[in-house]
């Protein structure tokens, strides 16, 4: 590996595998065989014969391999959860930029403390009925209004607005933004399942969050949030992670679902089957009355034809304009909800579109940058530095030749 002095650094415009090479030279040669104490927080047994895993403990992780040709049987046994201490050497993958331990050796140590935490909590919680299925409130058949507690910038977010604008878009969706992931993630996401109770606003709520490691979904283990669930009095659907991921927040909630679009299928009923549903049902009514309708013509059948006639014509009649001032109404409701919902969205759209910027431009303005960041301030600048600025029909690049300050 070609060395570089000071100067050299500080001169030199490095290519993204130079980089990547020399700290794979500096690693790999500074840092002799070592061992590593932690917690098998996921594992893959490739079908080329190597083993990928991680091990972690409270602050951090670490990406580990075994190679095909030291994988010995008893590893193979290893699982998520297992302590074990590894020996071996740094590794860097230079394409990928990425380092991980290559493992020359290990030694299992029993189930870790993070693990363990996991399994006492469990255990605790199920002893004081926190999962029993007595306890579960039933989601409604079709709700009103879902509460929906999840990051505001999240894909799980999308996932349910969407499926739920599929199935049924007359449905209201209320959000109640939180951090699901890091610091203050468990009490943003108790934050939120309290304000729905208080607000008392929503007939369900979805609690969701997309996929991750054992750390990403860590917030979700915690016995606050469990007995905050729990206490909740509308009921709570946990759609956290993907189908292998399960958390305490999915034992106490009243319903678990896979993942959030699997929470939004099991909240959000299918509007066509249910109108499928109500035309069915409106047959069948039809075909009992036609039934009862042949049924007494049959037994009145020796008695004065014409005044029968009437009377059954009449009744048949008025039953169906029954059906069909019922079917119309129906149809009726079912339209003015979905023409309120267009509306609702045509507004949101319009306040959206009223603070997009190019529109300022469209008037005469411009947008300055300094590189990709946008000009507030000539704080922001100095003579000489490169800006970009943008115009309606274009970019014009230019020099700072002075600043100068209007406000003194």
């Amino acid at each position: 590996m070609e060395l570089y002095s000071e100067t050299d650094f500080e001169k030199h415009v490095f290519k993204v595998n130079e980089i990547n090479k020399l700290l794979k030279s500096l690693v790999e040669t500074a840092i002799p065989k070592i061992n590593v104490e932690g917690e098998i927080a996921e594992i893959t047994l490739h079908n080329t014969g190597n083993i990928y895993f991680k091990i972690k403990d409270e602050e951090s992780q670490l990406d580990c391999i075994i190679f095909k040709n030291r994988v010995r049987n008893e590893f193979q046994e290893l699982k998520k959860g297992d302590h074990v201490v590894l020996s071996g050497f740094l590794y860097v993958f230079v394409k990928g930029g990425k380092y991980s331990l290559n493992v020359i050796d290990l030694k299992k140590g029993g189930l870790g403390k993070i693990f363990e935490e996991y399994l006492k909590l469990v255990d605790k919680l199920s002893k004081e009925g926190l999962f029993d299925k007595a306890y579960k409130k039933k989601i409604p058949y079709i709700p009103n209004r879902i509460g929906v507690i999840t990051s505001i910038d999240g894909a799980a977010l999308r996932d349910i607005l969407n499926i739920t604008h599929k199935r049924f878009n007359s449905i209201d969706i209320v959000i109640y933004p939180a951090k699901v992931q890091g610091e203050d993630s468990v009490k943003s996401i108790i934050d939120a399942i309290k304000a729905a109770n208080i607000h008392n606003y929503v007939d369900v709520i979805i609690l969701a969050r997309g996929g991750g490691s054992y750390e990403d979904l860590v917030s979700f283990n915690d016995e606050e949030l469990a007995r905050t669930i729990f206490a909740s009095k509308i009921p709570i659907i946990s759609g956290v992670g993907h189908e292998i991921d399960y958390t305490i927040a999915d034992h106490v909630a009243d319903v678990r679902a896979s993942t959030p679009s699997h929470a939004s299928e099991i909240v959000v009923p299918n509007k066509n089957e249910i109108l499928n549903n109500i035309n069915n049902l409106y047959l069948r009514l039809e075909n009992k009355i036609n039934e009862r309708i042949n049924y007494i013509s049959k037994i009145i059948s020796s008695f004065d034809e014409t005044r029968i006639n009437r009377i059954l014509e009449k009744k048949i009649e008025d039953n169906y304009r029954i059906l069909d001032f019922l079917y119309d109404k129906l149809d009726s409701l079912i339209n003015s909800k979905i023409k309120e919902i267009r509306n609702k969205l045509t507004i949101i759209y319009n306040n959206l579109d009223k603070l997009n910027p190019l529109h300022i431009i469209e008037r005469g303005f411009s947008l300055t940058y300094a590189g990709d960041k946008l000009l507030k301030s000539i704080k922001e600048i100095k003579k000489d530095d490169n800006i970009k600025t943008r115009v309606k029909d274009g970019f014009i690049i230019s020099r700072v030749d002075s600043v100068i300050n209007i406000e003194n």
